[in-house]
């Protein structure tokens, strides 16, 4: 077993996070451990839990699954979120229910930026499965659709959200963009060659790539983008492992790039970033026959945490992180080094009217479809305001000249995390300063985070423009 370290270095490459290698014997993959411990369970035997995601203030949200008999009559079922849900005393709020035939239930689950979720219910007939809007009190979103619901008239499996776009699988290997604000559709990708049976799907937020589960084998969607998804094209990573099942779910670890999947049965996760970058970890809270569902970390990057449809409970799991590094919380930010924050601090960018200094944005989802489709480099700078890491950075590089004639051809965006923070954990930012090169297509090119390093800096910016 290893642990993912961060050094306090900088680390120029994204691959230098951690090597992962896949060895093929017989056709079989032998995997490495991920370096994942238990670190308990949520145990909740009301309902039986199904998809997960995370909420801009670190909550869990979850949805449920009725698995009442075949032959009772329709039951509604509810959207859930656990407030403090690795603490001894998490909070259960009800947001929102469905009525659902036993035997189905919510298909998906996403979240966006300001809290709104978004719920895909299959119900096994393609005119009433449907997508749905709530507000983060559970009300729903009367703006969305037809007073907060959307009919696609296709079997809804599993959503995703990025920006503005919602992201809904359909019809076991297509998958469909909608207007996250309006429900109005905006495209699909092409119909798939065969039938992939893909069950939920999960979008890096950075490179647009999509990932599918279908049978515990992933598949991953390349090439295009939300704003144009007729150019994505599939491809099948891992073939299928498990049993084509309800209730099978993916997720997205930013920190390593990897799709998250638990093939049914059985109590093995994998995390997978391309065929041949695999890591196993096995669920010793779970038993070995039962049926693990979705997954979400949290916004620490420590905690795991993956539902369990038969014993309805949710695993928790930990990994191991540096003890000194700056955390994003859902309160904010702490900084063992250093407990008094300043009361003031520079934007890192100086007045429009001054030439030689280059224009920063502020929002990652509003310029990241310009700059793609211009097909330009992007810097994408995380901070917070009174870190003083943050400040010393600013001041010494970013403001310089030097920066800003090597900058000229990127478009270069800042985040505060106190306004971004869901976006800042999608992105797989858990401390700042952070500082990332996108190449044209959203490829990551470099990261440099905590203590980044000017020369190499300059040099990963030198190459890529």
């Amino acid at each position: 077993m290893f642990f993912i370290h961060f050094p306090c270095r900088s680390m120029s490459r994204i691959h230098a996070l951690l090597p992962i290698f896949l060895i093929f014997m017989f056709g079989m993959p032998l995997s490495v451990d991920a370096g994942w411990q238990p670190a308990g369970k949520l145990s909740l035997p009301e309902y039986s839990f199904v998809f997960l995601a995370t909420s801009p203030q670190g909550n869990l949200l979850v949805t449920t699954f009725n698995n009442s008999a075949t032959g009772k009559p329709p039951s509604e079922i509810p959207a859930l979120m656990i407030k403090n849900p690795s603490s001894g005393n998490p909070e259960v709020k009800e947001l929102c229910k469905v009525a659902f035939s036993p035997q189905r239930g919510y298909s998906g689950l996403a979240c966006d930026e300001a809290g709104f979720f978004f719920v895909s219910g299959d119900t096994g007939e393609a005119a009433s499965c449907f997508l749905r809007k709530f507000r983060p009190d559970g009300s729903p979103d009367t703006s969305f659709g037809e007073k907060g619901m959307v009919i696609p008239n296709r079997r809804c499996l599993g959503i995703d959200v990025v920006g503005n776009y919602l992201l809904l699988a359909v019809d076991w290997g297509q998958i469909q963009v909608y207007n996250a604000s309006t429900g109005q559709l905006i495209g699909s990708t092409p119909v798939p060659e065969e039938t992939l049976y893909v069950r939920d799907i999960a979008v890096d937020p950075t490179s647009m790539r999509i990932f599918g589960v279908a049978a515990g084998g992933v598949i991953a969607w390349d090439g295009g983008s939300p704003w144009e998804p007729s150019k994505y094209r599939y491809k099948i990573l891992t073939a299928s492992t498990g049993e084509i099942r309800a209730g099978e779910g993916i997720s997205y670890d930013p920190i390593i790039r990897a799709a998250v999947v638990s093939p049914v049965p059985g109590n093995k996760m994998y995390e997978v970033v391309e065929a041949d970058k695999i890591m196993q970890t096995i669920i010793t809270s779970a038993k070995p026959d039962t049926h693990l569902a979705d997954s979400a970390l949290s916004f620490d990057g420590k905690m795991l945490f993956i539902t369990d449809m038969i014993s309805r409970e949710i695993h928790i799991l930990k990994r191991s992180l540096t003890d000194d590094l700056i955390e994003i919380t859902p309160s904010g930010i702490s900084d063992t080094k250093r407990q008094v924050p300043k009361t003031s601090t520079p934007e890192p960018t100086r007045p429009v009217s001054s030439p030689e200094y280059v224009h920063w944005y502020k929002s990652y989802t509003r310029i990241v479809e310009q700059a793609r489709r211009e097909r330009k480099p992007m810097l994408l700078y995380f901070r917070r305001a009174g870190v003083e890491k943050c400040e010393d950075f600013e001041k010494n590089v970013l403001l310089k000249p030097s920066f800003n004639s090597l900058a000229g051809s990127y478009v270069c965006v800042f985040e505060d995390i106190r306004h971004q923070t869901l976006m800042a954990y999608r992105l797989g930012v858990f401390r700042v300063p952070q500082l990332t090169l996108l190449g044209p297509s959203g490829n990551v090119f470099a990261r440099f985070t905590y203590d980044i390093d000017q020369h190499e800096l300059f040099n990963a910016m030198e190459a890529l423009k």
